[in-house]
Parts: C-alpha cells; structure tokens; sequence
C-alpha cells in the first residue's frame, strides 16, 4: 500500500497521473496474472479462495432449476397449448415482460418452443 501512496504523492507533486496510473496498472496485472494461474489449477498461489470448479458446466442449463411461476405457464400450456402471452400474464398477475422472460429462459432449457406465427400458434412442451 505505500507504493499506492507514494505514487498519488508523487503524481501530484511532478503533476503528472500517470504515476500513479502506473502503478496502480501494474498491481492490476499482477492480481489478474495470480487470478489466471488459480483458474489454470496453479497450486503454487493460493490467497484462500477454492477456485478449482470455477467454469465447471458454465452454460449447461440442465440444471437450472424451474421456478414456480415457470411452473404455472407450464401448467397454463397443458390447459390450451393456443394461450397467449398476455393471457398468462393476466391469469399470473404479472406483465408480459415477466412472462416473456420466463418463457425466454424455459425456451432456453428446451423445455418449450413455438410452433407458428405469434398470433394463431401453438406451444410445444417438451419433456
């Protein structure tokens, strides 16, 4: 830390922020380069943080939990496969910018997809 000090002292007196820019830039580096080698498995540094699954099933979305509002779209679904978003929204007490996301994320599982234009299509649940 009075490496940090030393170089705002010194920016001010020469006026020039680069010092300090510089310095500050290198510990930067330095915490990136240590952050690197914990996610590569380096067990020679180690600031007492696990690290070893970080990335593990990174974008697997067969994991991802359903929520229960996901849930009663779902079980809306069953009922008329033809319901639209706005009539979900309506049944559930929420926008349709909420239902549009959470049928966004259940598309995203591949749990459900639409079969035709908006207006006069189906959804399609898949088990």
């Amino acid at each position: 830390m009075g490496e940090y000090i030393q170089s705002l002292v010194d920016s001010r007196e020469y006026d020039d922020s680069a010092i300090a820019q510089d310095v500050m830039l290198r510990h930067h580096i330095a915490n990136l380069n240590r952050r690197v080698m914990q996610y590569q498995g380096n067990d020679s540094v180690n600031d007492g943080v696990n690290n070893k699954d970080v990335g593990v099933n990174v974008g697997d979305m067969s994991e991802r939990k359903i929520t229960g509002r996901q849930k009663e779209i779902l079980r809306l679904i069953r009922e008329s496969s033809t319901i639209t978003a706005k009539r979900m929204s309506e049944i559930l007490s929420v926008t349709s910018r909420t239902i549009e996301r959470d049928i966004a994320s259940l598309k995203g599982m591949g749990i459900l997809t639409r079969k035709g234009a908006d207006n006069d299509g189906e959804w399609i649940i898949h088990p």
